[in-house]
């Protein structure tokens, strides 16, 4: 049986009226990148990438599972910044 596209989650803040300031919202260290759809500006995707780690999980395998001390990982986090109700973009 074909499986449907793949589901992801997905959290929506709106930010209190009157912060234009992107700064106000984001931690340091983001790189930006503009959004466009249809040829239009429609936001701007702020990302940071976080730094190799031992992912917490392989804790459930010590001593169980050989040495796993050589699997690394990353998080990213993304904010997108879009207009909402005539509210501003980080533009």
């Amino acid at each position: 049986m074909p499986r449907g596209p793949a589901q992801r989650p997905l959290t929506v803040f709106l930010v209190n009226e009157g912060v234009t300031d992107p700064k106000a919202i984001l931690g340091s260290g983001m790189t930006l990148h503009p959004v466009k759809a249809g040829g239009r500006h429609i936001g701007d995707l702020h990302v940071k990438v976080g730094q190799l780690h031992q992912p917490p999980w392989t804790t459930f395998f010590e001593g169980a599972a050989g040495d796993l001390s050589k699997i690394q990982g990353a998080s990213t986090a993304a904010i997108l910044l879009t207009k909402a109700n005539s509210r501003p973009c980080s533009r």
